[in-house]
């Protein structure tokens, strides 16, 4: 055995507790499965015929649309990249004004990122048309028309961009009053077309690589805006950061099967009990949180006051229905980053209650779509945070507005020894040390006991030293 063989046998035993905590939490992971688009749960709840706030939301559809070239025209020539105004309806979604067609006219889309198609009303002429499609969302559907047409957003101008041009809808009752068609923003996996998505002819065609957008939702009177442009310009637009670099959390988009489909990522969420490991989807689409069955239960408990079944019910459309005065306990939700840093966004009655009736509100938290595996991180989560979709290199930076924190991991010294600085654990309960601690102790001694048969296997196994006669 060469000398200092058994310092080379204590340090690989010792590196398990550095790995033990990480490996405890991959075995919790929940197992899941691929599940077709689906997630528009939404708009039908709050506009459904019958609801009492039908007539309410369908009363601005006369809204003026104002187009937002100016604004794009100076910023572009300033910064090199799109700033897009949003208009906010009643914190249920957001829209952003384009045209279509030629000569154009103007359309208001919801921007989606939890689809990926481009959907518009008919503008007229068309370029070419392709066959008939029929797109079904997780809650309504559409039938269409695959068209190609020319779009210009801002100053951009795709001159054979493919959309689907409504005819039909189903259960999206605002569709063609509120607003005027979809501008999906996810992974063409979701688009069920052949064609290319918005997304990846801006990224072939246009000026900006690598392509990125960020998504700055306000509430109510609150700016709102979509900015196209660059990785790093769109980070840098990151509202009240000076170190984009530092400041936010680079979460990356995870595969659903053998390729992405939404802007998925992974993170908890506190519950009384602990910690429940989730996966969740930006959605901008979706105007609430929507929680899969097994945990809803769990996370309402969280939030709802001792005295809340005296004072809340279920509202006619099931949507979960307390007084507006209501104190919500927080939600916390983390996010571990690439690196030592992790977000903590923590909602509270503000984000969680939404004016409806008379002196009661909608709490934002509703049911996934039966057999849905995954949550729905809608305008609820995403009015807390500035979101940079990175589209090629599949990731998504967010960074905190209100209610959130970007913390640095601790990392905590297991075993004294200065000089052995690589000994290190990431901030974690005692339970999960002690633990990680047992068993990087058991390493040692398997690998000692190891290494002391297998020295003594060699020495039964030398040949006797030669012997020799003196002359």
């Amino acid at each position: 055995m060469p000398a200092g063989w058994y310092q080379w046998v204590l340090l690989c035993g010792l590196i398990l507790p550095a790995t033990a905590d990480v490996l405890r939490l991959s075995m919790r992971r929940e197992r899941h499965t691929m599940f077709r688009p689906a997630a528009r749960e939404a708009l039908q709840p709050l506009a459904s015929p019958g609801n009492i706030w039908h007539e309410a939301l369908l009363g601005s559809q006369n809204t003026t649309i104002v187009p937002s070239e100016v604004a794009g025209e100076m910023l572009f020539a300033e910064r090199q990249d799109f700033h897009l105004q949003l208009t906010n309806f009643r914190d249920m979604f957001y829209t952003v004004v384009v045209s279509v067609g030629f000569p154009p006219r103007p359309m208001r889309l919801l921007v989606d990122t939890g689809s990926s198609n481009l959907l518009v009303l008919p503008a007229g002429p068309v370029e070419r048309q392709g066959r008939s499609v029929v797109l079904n969302f997780g809650h309504g559907g559409v039938v269409g028309q695959e068209v190609w047409n020319k779009m210009c957003i801002a100053e951009l101008c795709l001159d054979d961009q493919v959309m689907v041009t409504v005819t039909a809808v189903r259960e999206i009752p605002l569709f063609g009053k509120s607003f005027d068609g979809l501008l999906g923003l996810g992974f063409p996996a979701l688009s069920g077309l052949d064609a290319a998505t918005f997304l990846q002819d801006f990224a072939e065609k246009g000026p900006f690589k690598p392509l990125a957008f960020g998504l700055n939702l306000g509430r109510g009177e609150e700016e709102s805006s979509l900015l196209i442009g660059s990785l790093d310009e769109v980070k840098a637009a990151a509202p009240g950061v000076s170190d984009p670099a530092s400041e936010g959390v680079a979460l990356s988009v995870l595969p659903v099967g053998p390729e992405a489909k939404w802007w998925l990522v992974h993170g908890s969420v506190d519950i009384l009990t602990g910690s429940a490991s989730v996966y969740g989807i930006l959605d901008s689409g979706t105007s609430f949180l929507a929680i899969p069955g097994w945990l809803l239960p769990h996370v309402l408990t969280t939030i709802l006051p001792d005295d809340s079944r005296d004072v809340c019910g279920m509202g006619a459309d099931g949507a979960l229905i307390c007084p507006c005065s209501m104190n919500m306990r927080p939600l916390t939700m983390r996010f571990a980053g690439h690196d030592s840093s992790e977000l903590v966004m923590t909602l509270t009655s503000a984000d969680l209650l939404r004016p409806g009736p008379p002196a009661m509100c909608i709490v934002s938290v509703v049911p996934a779509p039966a057999g849905f595996p995954f949550c729905i991180l809608g305008d609820t989560f995403l009015r807390r945070v500035y979101a940079v979709h990175d589209v090629e290199g599949k990731q998504v930076v967010l960074y905190p507005k209100g209610g959130g924190v970007v913390k640095k991991r601790r990392l905590h010294r297991i075993w004294p020894p200065a000089w052995w600085p690589f000994l290190l654990v990431e901030d974690a309960s005692l339970g999960s040390l002690v633990w990680g601690a047992a068993v990087g102790s058991i390493g040692v001694v398997a690998a000692l006991a190891t290494a002391l048969v297998f020295h003594r296997r060699r020495q039964r196994t030398s040949p006797p030293p030669d012997c020799y006669m003196p002359l």
